[in-house]
């Protein structure tokens, strides 16, 4: 039951610490984009959240406590569901940094309609 504990705190710990580095690396990836304040904060406080939850499962790994079945069980559970995270954030980074913003779409239609415009002022002959 001793390795499972330290495995699961292990994993968690791991797990708390990529989860804000995959966040950040999709920000500064998409470093044209201002994000608005409150988007800035959540990351912030994200982190720092992610970076205390895992110190604490590191910390446990050098304490000595009376474990029982049922944190061993609660642990297990929440390795496996913050290795989930990291590896669901690790697939969808690439996407998450290359999806266009709304500024991005706007200026793609915009280049598409005036080459429509050219389009069509050229076979009505008239010249700009």
């Amino acid at each position: 039951m001793n390795y499972l504990l330290t495995v699961s705190d292990l994993l968690i710990w791991f797990s708390y610490f990529v989860a804000p580095l995959l966040l950040f690396h999709v920000w500064y990836r998409k470093g044209h984009v201002r994000p608005c304040w409150a988007t800035k904060k959540m990351l912030i406080w994200f982190s720092v959240f992610a970076t205390c939850c895992g110190l604490v499962h590191l910390f446990e790994l050098f304490t000595i406590g009376s474990w029982t079945w049922e944190l061993t069980l609660l642990k297990a559970v929440a390795a496996v569901a913050s290795i989930g995270l990291v590896l669901e954030l690790g697939k969808n980074v690439a996407a998450l940094a290359t999806t266009p913003t709304k500024m991005e779409k706007v200026l793609a239609e915009q280049v598409q309609l005036r080459g429509t415009i050219a389009g069509m002022n050229r076979k009505m002959g008239v010249q700009i």
